[in-house]
């Protein structure tokens, strides 16, 4: 285990990261701080992209797509069906983030909350927190990113 994955306890109960959670903040901090390391979360296993994006973890929702979006433009080229692929992709997806999402989660919110500490006063701190926590808005904005990535699947479909 790295310096960074380690926590004091003043980190996963201040008052900053229970803003950054929202309202699920009693389930993740009872995950957190359990001795065991994996837990399956049901949320990011049967909802990929939808909890991505709630919780506001944008890079994984791009980087996700951009993989399909390789996938499909190399099965255009190639003159290959690449949904098999793509589905078996996203049942691994599922798996990967149902045992592994909470943890990646702990890592983005630590990482927020740290990156608010050294660049917020701390007086605004609890402020900016808030407005940077897990909401809807985040499952809108990863819907017009499917929208978009389907567009694109349709243009590169007719190639």
């Amino acid at each position: 285990m790295t310096a960074q994955q380690t926590n004091t306890p003043a980190e996963l109960d201040s008052d900053a990261l229970h803003l950054l959670v929202g309202p699920n903040v009693d389930y993740y901090l009872s995950r957190w701080k359990a001795e065991r390391k994996i837990s399956f979360n049901w949320g990011a296993f049967l909802f990929i992209f939808f909890w991505m994006g709630y919780r506001k973890i944008y890079g994984g929702v791009a980087g996700i797509l951009a993989v399909y979006l390789l996938i499909d433009v190399l099965a255009a080229i190639m003159r290959f069906d690449a949904d098999p692929i793509e589905y078996c992709l996203t049942i691994a997806f599922g798996i990967l983030l149902g045992f592994r999402g909470t943890s990646l989660y702990r890592w983005v919110v630590l990482r927020k909350l740290r990156h608010l500490e050294t660049r917020t006063a701390p007086d605004e701190l609890l402020e900016a927190a808030d407005r940077r926590r897990a909401s809807w808005t985040g499952v809108v904005i990863v819907w017009v990113m499917m929208l978009v990535y389907t567009g694109l699947f349709h243009q590169i479909g007719r190639l």
